[in-house]
């Protein structure tokens, strides 16, 4: 992917990128703690996404989520606070890519069909979750 910008702090990390082919805006982004949280939401509102209901503490404990933008953003947010998370990361970070495949998908019109082996989306999948894992290494 094409970095734009990374943002590292001990206790969250928030990069940039436009993924080849489809041009589209992703946001990765991780915290430790509750202040990391909060610098993650803080770059979120920056980019456009209403964050009101994000400050809610039932957001902060997932594991991850992912939220797409008016202006087209397609944020992924990983919480690595505890031992716990680092635990489930793997599962967490195919949970999201998942969605993040869907938003994509959606966004840019690729469509899953049963008469094909929707190759371009197990491209996406391989892909974002290569680089997902990059960024949080």
């Amino acid at each position: 992917m094409h970095e734009i910008e990374v943002i590292t702090f001990n206790n969250y990390k928030i990069g940039l990128y436009i993924l080849p082919i489809y041009s589209s805006k992703i946001v990765f982004m991780y915290y430790r703690d509750y202040e990391g949280y909060k610098r993650c939401l803080d770059y979120c509102s920056d980019i456009g996404l209403e964050v009101e209901d994000l400050k809610d503490n039932s957001w902060y404990i997932c594991y991850g989520w992912m939220v797409k933008t008016e202006k087209n953003f397609h944020i992924v947010c990983l919480n690595l606070s505890g031992e716990g998370y680092f635990n489930y990361l793997n599962n967490t970070i195919s949970h999201e890519n998942y969605h993040l495949v869907q938003s994509i998908s959606k966004h840019h019109g690729l469509s899953f069909t049963s008469k094909n082996d929707n190759e371009h989306i197990a491209y996406l999948i391989g892909y974002l979750s290569q680089e997902l894992t990059k960024f949080v290494r």
